[in-house]
């Protein structure tokens, strides 16, 4: 396949994508800071933390799983299912757990 493309095109398209990726200045915008952690979450956190190493089950939108709590993160828990696979559930998925 042959394509046949004029040069000001191309640069018009790549202008568009630097616009795209960097705004109009051309600068890189600075990183937004996050917002510290709701206090929901970190109550939320506090709770998980007190299953670490014991066989629960973590429901979200997408199913339940079963497993042994590994780590919790910040924003994130790590759980072993049996079968020995390692899944990373994202603390704003979780709907509910409980021991097993």
């Amino acid at each position: 396949m042959k394509l046949i493309i004029h040069e000001q095109e191309i640069k018009a398209y790549f202008e568009g994508l630097r616009q795209l990726i960097w705004g109009g200045s051309g600068k890189p915008k600075p990183p937004v800071e996050e917002p510290p952690c709701p206090p929901e979450k970190s109550e939320f956190r506090k709770v998980l933390q007190g299953y670490l190493h014991q066989s629960i089950e973590i429901a979200t939108d997408a199913g339940s799983l079963a497993g042994v709590l590994r780590e919790v993160g910040d924003d994130y828990v790590e759980i072993n299912e049996p079968g020995g696979t390692q899944v990373i559930v994202p603390l704003g998925q979780i709907n509910y757990v409980q021991a097993l």
